[in-house]
């Protein structure tokens, strides 16, 4: 009966990386097709950052109504709809590319400022609500683990799928391909999902008293703080790879291969590692997180003392590192809001405010990073960059420690 349960919950969860997994590539395509993006518009490199950036501001006005709607709900319709509604946005998109040349702007604006009612409103709430909820409360670290694990899978083939479609069709073959994977995603969900293998919700109606309890508990402020800056160490990570093309000599093939087998494939098995340690060994997310950040310290460090004095293949190989660890952190970051201890009927705003929190920086991080490299020479611009990395890992630290103490209290 057990391990019926489990498969149970394992195929949930990976029906839930599936969907997590496609529903944010099309937003974030420009980190993959931002020079196809520039043709297929006739826009700019200012102009494509800018579709991101509309994406974020309209995100983070959505994620605490959502987080508040979600609590009255169950996960399996909300996400449904949203899937639906990303769906058409997707697939229409792809029709006009096929059918208008050239393509206005502002038919993408549009497109981007509609996204966030897909991905962000209540999608993104009931998707961490469901992945929480799957398992018990000595289960969380375990549970992100395997959504982030197949997130990834899933995230290589759809990667792997979009790059061939790219290269028959062009970049409207990549919208396409986008739009087929969400339709599969929705078909996962409906026919794999299965919500009453996940603990009730709440029934009741809103109340101010609990979204006060939620907005004055400074434990989840400091949880979303850390969350962001574990989101700002990952985001700092991804110049790895332009830093090995622009100052270590190599190639772009090489240097996106690696960038790849860091992003991806370290996913799939780092991220179930990192959940058992922290359930099985620290019994923690936060005690974990202390121990993997001075870790991340200390490889980052290695990092920059070989980056710029030794061959480019010591470079790849120790590069490695610090991305093993950003990954675990990364990967079950959400988990530490079980560590919390607020009542199950409020999850949903507390992931909302959190998130609010967490994904804050998608407005202006890059454009900070992206200044500091072109306001300095490049050994310079990357060496800024991977210190400000070392100096939010000690922070995520010393939170991590704060955050305990609180708990312990």
């Amino acid at each position: 009966m057990q391990r019926v349960q489990n498969l149970k919950k394992y195929i949930t969860l990976i029906a839930l990386g599936l969907a997590g997994g496609v529903m944010y590539v099309y937003p974030y395509i420009r980190y993959v097709f931002h020079i196809p993006l520039m043709e297929a518009l006739h826009i700019n490199n200012q102009e494509v950052g800018l579709l991101l950036t509309i994406y974020g501001i309209v995100s983070l006005f959505l994620y605490i109504p959502g987080g508040i709607l979600t609590d009255r709900i169950r996960a399996k319709k909300p996400l449904l709809l949203s899937m639906l509604w990303a769906f058409v946005l997707i697939f229409g998109f792809a029709l006009v590319l096929t059918l208008v040349t050239p393509v206005p702007y502002w038919i993408a604006i549009i497109v981007w400022a509609l996204m966030p009612f897909a991905t962000t409103f209540v999608f993104w709430n009931s998707l961490v609500k469901a992945i929480g909820m799957a398992g018990e409360d000595n289960e969380q670290g375990r549970c992100f683990g395997i959504y982030f694990a197949a997130n990834a899978i899933f995230g290589t083939i759809i990667s792997s799928t979009n790059m061939f479609a790219f290269t028959q069709v062009g970049f409207k073959g990549v919208t396409f391909s986008v739009a087929g994977f969400v339709l599969i995603a929705i078909l996962a969900i409906l026919f794999l999902f299965k919500e009453r293998n996940l603990k009730e919700v709440s029934k009741t109606s809103f109340t101010r008293a609990e979204l006060k309890q939620v907005l004055t508990n400074k434990k989840v402020w400091i949880a979303g703080i850390i969350m962001m800056l574990i989101y700002m160490m990952f985001t700092c990570t991804t110049y790895f790879t332009p830093f090995m093309t622009t100052v270590c000599g190599l190639n772009n093939e090489v240097s996106g291969a690696l960038g790849v087998f860091r992003t991806y494939f370290i996913m799939i098995f780092a991220a179930i590692f990192s959940g058992i340690i922290a359930d099985k060994v620290f019994h923690s997310t936060l005690k974990w997180f202390r121990v993997a950040g001075l870790c991340m310290i200390a490889s980052t460090i290695l990092f920059i003392i070989t980056g710029f004095n030794t061959s480019p293949i010591v470079v790849a190989i120790v590069s490695i590192l610090p991305a093993i660890f950003s990954t675990m952190i990364y990967a079950i970051q959400f988990s530490t809001l079980s560590e919390l201890k607020l009542p199950k009927g409020v999850l949903g705003t507390t992931s909302g405010l959190a998130s609010m929190i967490v994904f804050s920086p998608d407005i202006y991080f890059d454009n900070i990073l992206g200044t500091i490299l072109d306001k300095n020479t490049p050994d310079m611009g990357y060496l800024i960059i991977f210190c400000l990395l070392i100096a939010i890992c000690i922070v995520i630290v010393i939170l991590c420690t704060i955050l305990l103490k609180i708990n312990k209290k």
